[in-house]
């Protein structure tokens, strides 16, 4: 009877020496991973800011933005969804 349990106390040992080996390496890997840093190299964007640049920009805001605003899904398994700015019927 001794020997049986103390080859089951050897075996959970084991076990218990593994998972915590296991545990070990996954926080290491995920913080390594974590506290990557990279390097980017930082490009200069060019903004137009001639007249007929600024006039289209301006159209193009203004037809996005009513776009996104209005946006509406209705299906028959979610329902209807709609943004907070509009008033629902």
């Amino acid at each position: 009877m001794r020997k049986v349990l103390k080859w089951i106390g050897i075996i959970l040992g084991v076990v218990i020496g593994l998972l915590l080996i296991a545990v070990a390496a996954v926080y290491g890997i995920s913080n390594y991973r974590f506290n990557r840093t990279y390097d980017v190299q930082v490009e200069v964007v060019e903004i137009p800011s001639d007249e007929a640049s600024i006039e289209y920009d301006e159209h193009v805001a203004a037809i996005r933005s009513c776009m996104a605003c209005q946006i509406e899904f209705e299906d028959p398994t979610v329902g209807r969804i709609a943004n907070a700015n509009l008033a629902l019927p």
